[in-house]
């Protein structure tokens, strides 16, 4: 099996936080909402929230991973920051749901991240040669999808598929449980939900005058 097909079994769905269904998660949600809007919201309107990034290293951690532990926690994995994402932009009003990516690396960057969670005692299941799987938020507006990376604090553009690029798109699964819509619209293509879509050279770039538009290069202002 190839590097796609490993990896776009790994997960059958997006990570998800789990609820303890107590008052210690409900704080920790109230808190992180309120932590969000201090550190988010400023000029009149709502910004992309790099903030996690300056407080969550990124690193392995231990599943299952529960909302009052998010507020104590040091580091998070692009699965965990992909859920907080999330759970930041809904709260803000937002229709927005994890996807599932799978990316290209050098491989001196894959083996370098695989040691590192050796070292913590996890199997590194989520890298496959070149390949890795990983996790970010997409917010829909009218059909049109935007995708915000919160592991590396950008919004992920279309020419992120290109080969040469860093952190290079193969593929991408927007999950069906996410939205109500059957298929949703990035970089010009239809994505039907709940299905791993390749990117070739051919598609990550819409034809001038399309009938759908690429998703604006710095994303929506949210």
């Amino acid at each position: 099996m190839g590097d796609r097909g490993t990896l776009q079994t790994f997960l059958p769905v997006a990570s998800q936080v789990s609820d303890h269904g107590a008052a210690c998660c409900f704080a920790a949600r109230r808190w992180l909402g309120a932590l969000d809007r201090s550190l988010s919201f400023r000029d009149g309107g709502w910004h992309p929230p790099t903030w996690l990034r300056d407080r969550y290293s990124w690193g392995p951690i231990h599943w299952p991973l529960f909302w009052c532990q998010v507020p104590a926690a040091d580091v998070l994995d692009c699965g965990s920051l992909a859920a907080l994402a999330t759970e930041l932009f809904r709260v803000r009003g937002e229709v927005a749901g994890s996807v599932q990516l799978i990316l290209r690396y050098p491989r001196s960057a894959t083996v370098g991240w695989a040691a590192m969670w050796a070292r913590a005692g996890l199997l590194p299941t989520w890298i496959h040669e070149e390949c890795c799987y990983h996790e970010a938020t997409a917010i829909v507006r009218q059909g049109d999808m935007a995708i915000w990376d919160p592991t590396e604090s950008r919004w992920v553009e279309s020419d992120a598929a290109l080969r040469q690029v860093y952190a290079g798109l193969v593929t991408i699964r927007v999950g069906s449980d996410q939205f109500p819509a059957g298929a949703v619209i990035w970089a010009g293509q239809v994505l039907p939900l709940g299905e791993w879509v390749e990117f070739s050279e051919e598609q990550r770039h819409a034809e001038p005058g399309a009938a759908v538009d690429a998703a604006p290069r710095a994303g929506p202002r949210c």
